[in-house]
């Protein structure tokens, strides 16, 4: 692998763990409650769009360069360009909680963006997390046949499955 592919998948490497460590403070800030204190869950779920896009256009990077199947890097350009999708989708759900929900005090207003079912966030949220279960199903077709990702593509494609019930949601 050459030095521009090494720093690429370096770079894939860490916003993998970094995914990782966001997603979770995020669960152990709603678990211990502490969200509503310190605000640690928006912030980690305003970063983990970033992380995971990262991860797939770099991860798509290196899948061109070391592999000449055409079919698994077209999955993996598949999957860079709607974790591109997911993660506008996800940084405007993010902005508009944050930002606009501190200077509203009107119960209609709120309700439109409040994150909670039925609002029309939450269906932007759910379909962006609808189109994240697609990405991860593109990104285990595009390992291919090693046996060596042989776990990872099981947990990316029940991920996959149990995401696309984001759409039905």
């Amino acid at each position: 692998m050459s030095t521009d592919m090494t720093s690429v998948a370096t770079i894939g490497k860490w916003s993998s763990f970094s995914g990782g460590v966001l997603t979770t403070a995020s669960a152990l800030s709603l678990i211990f409650d502490y969200s509503s204190t310190f605000g640690v869950d928006f912030f980690c779920w305003g970063l983990l769009p970033f992380a995971y896009l990262l991860m797939t256009t770099s991860s798509s990077h290196v899948i061109k360069a070391q592999n000449s199947n055409i079919t698994e890097a077209f999955y993996a350009d598949v999957a860079a360009s709607l974790s591109i999708i997911y993660a506008c989708y996800e940084c405007a759900v993010y902005y508009l909680q944050l930002t606009y929900l501190k200077k509203v005090k009107d119960p209609i207003a709120i309700s439109l963006i409040a994150d909670e079912p039925g609002s029309p966030i939450f269906a932007i949220d759910l379909f962006g997390y609808f189109v994240l279960s697609l990405s991860t199903i593109f990104v285990a077709l595009s390992l291919g046949i090693n046996q060596k990702h042989k776990f990872l593509k099981v947990l990316l494609y029940f991920h996959g499955l149990v995401g696309s019930t984001c759409i039905v949601v």
